[in-house]
């Protein structure tokens, strides 16, 4: 099986890279790193025409929602570009976006078959991307996910991460609650789901995937703190801890929670929880990062 990964930097990217490698069956992956899609499009798109992969994967769009209000302006139209190029080249297009399409905080799940209605730019963008790769080709997948957080790549975890090492405020949102989810579970689901699929699973549309532990935003910050303070041996005094009601201001993304239902009736996809996977993610950070 070849696969082509855009985005190996980020958290998903990395998880992806780690969770493929060296497994049986192997799976041949070729990446590319998110800036280098925007900087030189015209030799991402030339690689699909000849890489002859079975597969595309694109977390880009993931990722940059993970740290922004809004995505580059030139990645739409390089996402349009990759939807016509997959299709001229029959190469099956996996594209990872948020559950920031949805707009409520409610703590019921949301489904795969409720429509969007997004309320802030970022997410009518992402829903026009989906609907743009759904579109293209009966055989794409949208695969939906919530917050993720891994030990390794850019994103909003890592930047928590070093907020906490610094000292300062961290602000968590009053009245969230979320669905965190390690980005080696994501990697394990969407593994699992690509070997289906290129065995000759008939699976199609949109499907979600997240932890099976829902949490509070302050009690998850509470968590990496103690975690931090017990592994990092980080200053817990030098931290503040402040609960915010526009999360926006902050730069707080809001995640949603989703109903994954319909990926373990057509893959078998059991969710996980993600506590003890946190515990070790941050033990394994500071061994490898010490801060004395």
């Amino acid at each position: 099986m070849k696969v082509l990964l855009l985005d190996s930097c980020g958290q998903t990217g990395v998880a992806l890279e780690s969770a493929m490698a060296g497994r049986e069956p192997a799976i041949d992956l070729t990446s590319i790193h998110g800036e280098s899609m925007i900087a030189k499009p015209e030799a991402a798109l030339a690689q699909i025409a000849e890489g002859q992969f079975d597969f595309v994967i694109n977390c880009s769009t993931f990722e940059q929602a993970d740290l922004s209000r809004e995505l580059h302006p030139k990645h739409i139209p390089f996402i349009e570009s990759l939807v016509d190029q997959c299709t001229r080249c029959n190469v099956r297009l996996i594209h990872i976006s948020s559950s920031r399409v949805f707009a409520g905080l409610r703590k019921a799940g949301y489904v795969e078959e409720e429509q969007a209605q997004p309320s802030t730019a970022l997410g009518k963008d992402l829903l026009k991307l989906e609907q743009r790769v759904l579109q293209a080709s009966e055989n794409n997948l949208v695969l939906r996910v919530g917050w993720l957080f891994g030990q390794k790549g850019h994103g909003a975890f890592d930047e928590l991460i070093h907020t906490l090492i610094r000292g300062g405020d961290v602000y968590f949102q009053a009245e969230s609650v979320r669905a965190p989810t390690p980005a080696s579970d994501f990697a394990r689901v969407l593994t699992a789901m690509l070997l289906q699929l290129y065995y000759g699973a008939q699976c199609e549309g949109i499907y979600h995937y997240g932890s099976s532990e829902v949490t509070s935003s302050r009690e998850f910050v509470e968590i990496v703190v103690g975690l931090a303070e017990q592994y990092g041996h980080i200053d817990a005094a030098a931290l503040n801890l402040v609960e915010v009601d526009d999360p926006d201001q902050y730069d707080l993304p809001s995640y949603p929670i989703l109903s994954c239902n319909r990926i373990r009736e057509h893959f078998g996809v059991m969710q996980r929880p993600w506590r003890s996977a946190l515990t070790a993610i941050m033990r394994q950070y500071f061994q490898e990062n010490p801060t004395e």
